[in-house]
């Protein structure tokens, strides 16, 4: 097809401007855009929470619910023997003798429990009394001692060992400084089965009178898809547990070796168990609080815990209730002090016992699918509400008023998901609060942004060839033409037209007329660069820019476009000059100058098209640029 280049001396006609069966989408997000921003979101803040980001402050928030929750009744079961900085005062040495432990513990033993646990290192020899704190351990079944079995290890007392009456009194300290977990054992040395912890050990003496024993149990689901697989269960009388996993909860990738569970802490500081000091015991001064029976001692029956609780020994640690620095309250508005470790040591004892006699909830969690369902709700509901806002007619001219509305909904949500999340912390169950907030949070404000975005693409593109839109190509010619100017480049345009396209709408009818732009304006795209522009200008015109394309470059896209439309072979046997549905191309170029108009452009392109559909159409004519009247 040749392109005539001729200048003609017809009169302009300006293309008619009516519509042809353009479609306006109602501007209101439909439900499937709203799960596109949740998923994506959720995605986004589950990458996010893998790489433990939210850890911290998701462990901030675990210390609160402990604090928020009310503490529990002291443990009936558990009395504690302190060993503080009075004791060890009125002693004049430290730390204290094998002669006064020996002395101590048998003291205890006179009260008849069921369990003493001894939560102090006694490898070596200390002063006198050797002999007799050997007889002690010796003569002792219900006596459990302690060593240190992970990183630098602190033997047990010999005898003890040999008689198996010993676990480790290690704890797991996460990486803020404080105690969450508690081991409950570890593989032993040799491979060949476990050593149990410390409070392991006593829990397990102390329920072995009530033939309570540790037994494996099948797990509840075997769904591996949503996450129930075949994890180790175990059932400890009334309670049903398995260990802690690297990803559970807000951890990521921690270190879960052992045998590990969440802790349940009772409450804070020392109010959740009976204590006694060594030095009233040593007296026979017992607490009244402590007796059950005038016709029984005291302690008879209860697990008496020996530990020291002396600052400055090394035994302190952190807790929920006292977070690494002291900068956590204790519930009363005080300032926390660190936790003795034989008191961290009495509240894993309590959960074991507790878990057994009374059913004491154990902490579960939902397996990882779980939590990323409870994270992409919630971001379908932060997607939601700003819809919603969106959509109120009364707010959309009033943006204030709507960012009131998005601050608000923000806040409230977030607090609906820490009350969730509080709530199921009291039923037993770590579902993180921190990263389902980020995603409703991030899923409201990305959701504005695509409503902006689908708002201004409504505002730009033709609803129904999505090309540019009239207002847009006029934005854009202006840009273009101030650039051109600046570079000195030619700048050209084609405006199209469909040829007969009134009558092949009458014959064919709007929807087939509305499927024929769409591929004509395919066919246009496919002969353009990135660069180029194409907008529908009216109807069935369509109107072209090319920047940095001189008349000759201009031409061969005409001639490309009018190539192309003619190959699709949309049949239009109504038609003057083809049996296909066929375009005509007017083509005009200039190199912008600030005397000159874009305007003038447009006028120059419209002559030329006259003149192709005037010579017998399915062609492309090029005009140059004219000094020309502007467009009506």
């Amino acid at each position: 097809m040749d392109v005539n280049f001729n200048v003609v001396s017809t009169p302009l006609l300006v293309g008619s401007m009516s519509l042809n069966q353009v479609h306006t989408p109602d501007s209101k997000l439909r439900f499937s855009q709203i799960a596109k921003v949740a998923l994506g979101t959720s995605i986004l803040t589950i990458l996010t929470s893998l790489t433990g980001v939210f850890q911290s402050p998701e462990w901030s928030l675990w210390d609160k619910y402990f604090i928020w929750r009310s503490y529990e009744v002291q443990d009936p079961n558990i009395v504690i023997v302190t060993i503080g900085e009075e004791d060890a005062n009125e002693l004049g040495a430290w730390p204290i003798s094998d002669q006064l432990l020996a002395d101590l513990i048998k003291k205890v033993d006179e009260q008849e429990p069921r369990v003493i646990g001894l939560n102090l290192f006694r490898n070596l020899p200390i002063d006198n009394g050797k002999e007799e704190l050997d007889e002690v351990f010796s003569s002792m079944p219900h006596l459990i001692g302690t060593k240190k079995a992970v990183g630098t290890e602190v033997a047990a007392p010999e005898i003890l060992e040999e008689k198996g009456q010993i676990g480790f009194s290690d704890l797991v300290i996460d990486p803020d400084g404080v105690v969450r977990r508690a081991l409950i054992s570890v593989r032993s040395k040799n491979g060949e089965g476990a050593e149990a912890s410390f409070a392991t050990q006593i829990a397990l003496n102390y329920l072995k009178e009530d033939d309570i024993i540790v037994e494996p149990e099948p797990p509840p689901l075997r769904l591996p898809f949503f996450g129930f697989n075949d994890r180790e269960y175990l059932r400890l009388g009334k309670v049903r547990f398995r260990p802690l996993e690297s990803n559970d909860g807000s951890y990521v990738r921690v270190d879960n070796g052992g045998y590990q569970l969440l802790l349940n802490y009772r409450g804070g500081g020392s109010q959740n168990f009976y204590t006694v000091s060594m030095r009233a015991l040593m007296k026979g001064e017992i607490p009244a609080e402590l007796v059950q029976n005038v016709n029984q001692p005291p302690l008879k029956d209860r697990i008496v815990l020996i530990g020291i609780t002396a600052d400055g020994n090394g035994t302190t640690l952190f807790t929920p209730y006292n977070r690494a620095g002291g900068s956590r309250n204790n519930g009363s508005g005080e300032q926390g002090e660190a936790t003795p470790g034989v008191f961290i040591h009495a509240h894993i004892i309590s959960q074991l016992i507790q878990g057994a006699t009374e059913g004491r909830a154990f902490f579960k969690v939902l397996p990882q699918q779980g939590e990323w369902f409870w994270i992409f709700a919630w971001a379908i509901a932060g997607a939601s509400s700003r819809w919603l806002v969106l959509n109120i007619r009364s707010l959309s001219q009033q943006v204030a008023i709507q960012n009131i509305f998005v601050v608000t909904g923000l806040g409230v949500g977030s607090i609906v998901i820490v009350t969730c999340s509080y709530t199921a912390f009291v039923f037993g169950w770590w579902i993180p609060a921190v990263p389902a907030i980020c995603g409703f949070v991030a899923a409201s404000l990305i959701m504005g942004s695509y409503h902006n975005y689908e708002v201004q693409k409504l505002a730009t593109l033709d609803a129904l060839t999505q090309v540019a839109n009239r207002r847009y190509f006029d934005e854009y010619l202006y840009q273009a033409w101030w650039k051109c100017e600046k570079e000195q480049k030619p700048l050209s345009l084609i405006m199209c037209d469909i040829d007969h396209f009134k009558l092949y709408n009458d014959f064919y009818g709007h929807q087939v007329g509305d499927r024929c732009l769409k591929q004509v304006v395919n066919s246009i795209q496919q002969s353009l660069r990135d660069s180029d522009l194409v907008a529908r200008y009216g109807g069935e015109e369509f109107i072209i820019v090319l920047p940095n394309t001189d008349e000759l470059g201009a031409a061969h896209v005409a001639e490309r476009i009018c190539k192309k439309v003619a190959e699709l072979k949309v049949e239009h046997e109504k038609s003057l000059t083809s049996p296909f549905v066929t375009v005509s191309c007017g083509v005009s170029s200039v190199t912008a100058h600030s005397q000159l108009s874009p305007v003038e452009l447009i006028a120059s392109a419209d002559r030329a098209l006259y003149v192709a559909k005037a010579e017998g159409r399915n062609q492309a004519i090029y005009q140059p640029y004219q000094n020309l009247p502007p467009l009506k």
